[in-house]
C-alpha cells in the first residue's frame, strides 16, 4: 500500500475506535433507540443524494434495516448505556469470530485449525473479561453488546449476499428503512425522548454529528474504496488497531480504567481475532 493509504486507514481505525466514546456521550443524556433513530435520519439525509435506485436489492436491504439497522444498533445502544465504552471496543471484536462461524453454514467455509484455534482464543479472552466483578455486575449489558454484534455479523452475510459493494447506498438505504422502525419501537419501549432532547447539550449533538457523518457517511465510503484499490489481505489486518485507539480514547476522553483481568482478556481477544484476520481475511466484514 502507498505511504497515504496507509495513514488514511490507520485514520479510519482511530475514527471507528472513537465511535463507542460517541455513543457513550450521546446515550447518557438521550434514550438509546431514539438517539439510533436520530442518526437513521442524519445518515438518510446526508447519503440522499448519492443513492441509485434500490432496483432487484429491495427484499436484501429490507433485511439488512432490520438487522443491522435496527436490532444492531438497538441492542449495542442501549448495551453501552450500562457499560463503560473500552468494554464495549473490546466486545465489538467477537464480529470477527461471530462472522467466521456464521460463514460455515452459509457459504460452506471450513474451520481449519487455526481458525478454530483464533476462535477458541477469542471466545476465552470474552469469558475472562465476564469473570472480573464489575462486568459481571453489568452482565446484561454487556449481553446486549454481543447480541448487537451478532447482527452486525449476520448483517455482513446478508451484504456478500447481496454483492452490492456501493457503502454509500447500502448505508443510505438502511437508514432510510430502519429509521420508521427505530422510532416505532422507541415509543413503544421508551420515555421522555422530547424532554431529553430539549435537555441535551452540545455534547450529545457533536456524537450524533461523529456518529453519522464522520463514521457512517465519510469513513465507510473510504474504507471500500481501499478494498477496491487493494486487496482484503491489505486492508483488513489494520482493523487489529481499532480496538488499541478506542481503548485509549475511553481512557484519555472518559476516564475509563481497564481492570488487569478485562486487560488481559482483551489481550487474548484480540489475538484471537488476529488469528483469524492475519490467517483468513477475505472472510471477515468490518464495520462500528
Amino acid at each position: 500500500m502507498k505511504a497515504k493509504h496507509v495513514l488514511l486507514v490507520i485514520a479510519i481505525m482511530a475514527a471507528w475506535g472513537l465511535a463507542p466514546v460517541a455513543n457513550k456521550i450521546g446515550v447518557t443524556q438521550i434514550p438509546p433507540i431514539f438517539l439510533t433513530a436520530l442518526r437513521a435520519c442524519v445518515v438518510a439525509l446526508v447519503l440522499l443524494p448519492f443513492l441509485k435506485s434500490p432496483r432487484g436489492h429491495i427484499p436484501q436491504l429490507l433485511g439488512l434495516s432490520l438487522l443491522m439497522g435496527t436490532l444492531h444498533y438497538s441492542f449495542v445502544f442501549t448495551g453501552i448505556k450500562g457499560i463503560d465504552a473500552s468494554l464495549t471496543t473490546l466486545l465489538v471484536m467477537m464480529q470477527v469470530p461471530f462472522t467466521s462461524l456464521l460463514a460455515v453454514p452459509f457459504f460452506g467455509e471450513r474451520l481449519g485449525w487455526r481458525r478454530i484455534l483464533g476462535l477458541a482464543t477469542a471466545f476465552a479472552g470474552i469469558a475472562l473479561i465476564t469473570v472480573e466483578p464489575k462486568v459481571r455486575a453489568e452482565f446484561l449489558p454487556a449481553m446486549l453488546i454481543l447480541i448487537g454484534i451478532f447482527f452486525w455479523s449476520a448483517s455482513n452475510i446478508l451484504i456478500k449476499r447481496m454483492r452490492l459493494t456501493n457503502g454509500n447506498v447500502i448505508n443510505g438505504w438502511v437508514a432510510i428503512l430502519s429509521a420508521p422502525q427505530l422510532f416505532a419501537i422507541s415509543f413503544l419501549l421508551e420515555t421522555d425522548q422530547f424532554a431529553a432532547v430539549q435537555a441535551a447539550d452540545w455534547t450529545v449533538w457533536g456524537a450524533l454529528l461523529y456518529m453519522a457523518i464522520v463514521i457512517t457517511a465519510i469513513t465507510f465510503a473510504l474504507w471500500y474504496r481501499l478494498l477496491r484499490q487493494y486487496t482484503v489481505n491489505q486492508v483488513v489486518p489494520y482493523t487489529l488497531l481499532m480496538p488499541i485507539f478506542g481503548v485509549v480514547a475511553s481512557m484519555a476522553i472518559l476516564g475509563d480504567r481497564l481492570s488487569w483481568i478485562i486487560f488481559a482478556g482483551g489481550l487474548m481477544t484480540l489475538a484471537g481475532v488476529a488469528i483469524i484476520v492475519l490467517r483468513r481475511p477475505s472472510d471477515i466484514e468490518t464495520g462500528v
